[in-house]
């Protein structure tokens, strides 16, 4: 059961659509050989080293058979990639997609599906660069660039949940990437198209989604009171992640073919911030002291908070307050707790100055802008969360 991918984590982050992931279970596999650990971190590049050395071949001009992509496909390291699909991946398919790569034109005519399609472009990615992707490789691994993410692991993560192995495995996929128990799977062409910080703030932020976030109902499938209260609780695991992430800073190669043209501006990100204080500010005050009102709009409120990007991008903004006024440990202290996360943002948007500027006037501070509830708000959100999230 693997937890979101980085595309797809990013896209929702834009659309604003927020949903839950399911948690990845423990990883009894050691089967896989075993490789030097340094800060808890091994790198498996196996599945990268076979890639490239067909690759070679096939530039070579020299034949690159279904047997070759068979052997990629059955690598130990591919079998926990493969279950973190959605369908359990088969093999067969792993095969068509590099065949559709390496011998487009091999005489047969099949419909290409989208996945053949959107595998294939990736593929050619990685081939396209693939001398300057192995140098990557070997300057993640052997640089002091383990020992970062460690340390970022551990500062996020606590440590009943944190993993004592981390598998980090290169290879070329969709444009993304994934967990599955210990391993997290690096897409070669998103190495390629991004940077080591950006990379290390990605694997802790997708392993915190996996192992950190608290789950629930979505928001917009729950009625009333349930409703906002979920919506709260999405935006503090959405908002903690993308704090982690460093979502709006975001950046890829231009070059690459489906990273290249994401783009987050992140005054926009803010502004989206506030229209999410101003939406709690307006609609809940009729709703937290009318119980029919509550129960009849809230699902719709829901909905507005998606449809306006509240539960990521807004979530992202109140957790930017935090540790901006309050300090990072301060936001890892408030994980799982959207009582404790809502009490942190009212503390630390108090702090700021009355009226707010606009985000673009404070550029290196734009958490600044963020305006704190109406006090009989914050008090009413504080009473229906505590109901529906004790603290322990």
């Amino acid at each position: 059961m693997p937890a979101l991918g980085l595309l797809l984590a990013l896209m929702l982050f834009i659309s604003g659509c927020g949903q839950d992931s399911e948690v990845p279970a423990e990883s009894t596999d050691n089967s896989l050989p075993s490789a030097k650990i340094q800060c808890g971190v091994q790198i498996d590049e196996s599945a990268w080293q076979v890639f490239q050395e067909f690759t070679k071949r096939h530039q070579a001009g020299q034949a690159v058979t279904r047997s070759d992509f068979q052997h990629f496909a059955d690598l130990p390291i591919v079998s926990p990639w493969k279950e973190s699909m959605s369908d359990n991946l088969p093999s067969a398919r792993i095969v068509n997609w590099l065949e559709h790569t390496y011998n487009p034109n091999d005489g047969k005519k099949s419909k290409v599906s989208n996945d053949r399609r959107q595998f294939s472009a990736s593929y050619q990615y990685t081939i396209k660069n693939l001398d300057d992707i192995d140098p990557l490789i070997q300057k993640f691994a052997t640089g002091d660039y383990r020992c970062q993410l460690r340390e970022k692991i551990n500062f996020w993560l606590s440590a009943d949940v944190s993993p004592d192995t981390v598998v980090v495995a290169f290879l070329p996929s969709k444009p993304e990437i994934r967990v599955m128990h210990q391993y997290l799977f690096v897409d070669t062409g998103v190495l390629r198209a991004g940077n080591f910080e950006q990379l290390t703030n990605q694997i802790t932020g997708i392993l915190f989604r996996a192992r950190m976030q608290l789950f629930g109902d979505a928001p917009a499938g729950c009625e009333g009171q349930d409703a906002v209260t979920n919506s709260i609780r999405v935006m503090m695991n959405e908002g903690i992640i993308g704090y982690i992430e460093d979502q709006p800073n975001t950046i890829f190669s231009p070059d690459h073919p489906k990273l290249g043209s994401f783009n987050i501006v992140p005054e926009f990100v803010f502004q989206h911030g506030i229209k999410a204080i101003e939406l709690f500010n307006f609609h809940l005050k009729t709703m937290l002291v009318d119980e029919k009102a509550m129960l009849q709009y809230g699902k719709n409120l829901a909905k507005t908070f998606i449809a306006s990007s509240s539960l990521n991008q807004g979530g992202y903004s109140m957790s930017a307050t935090i540790a901006g006024n309050l300090g990072e440990d301060v936001l890892r202290s408030t994980a799982g707790s959207p009582t404790a996360w809502l009490i942190a943002y009212q503390k630390a948007a108090k702090m700021n100055p009355v009226p707010a500027p606009p985000p673009f006037e404070v550029m290196d501070h734009m958490h600044t802008s963020m305006p704190p509830f109406d006090d009989e708000i914050f008090e009413g959100l504080l009473k229906i969360l505590e109901d529906k999230f004790p603290t322990p």
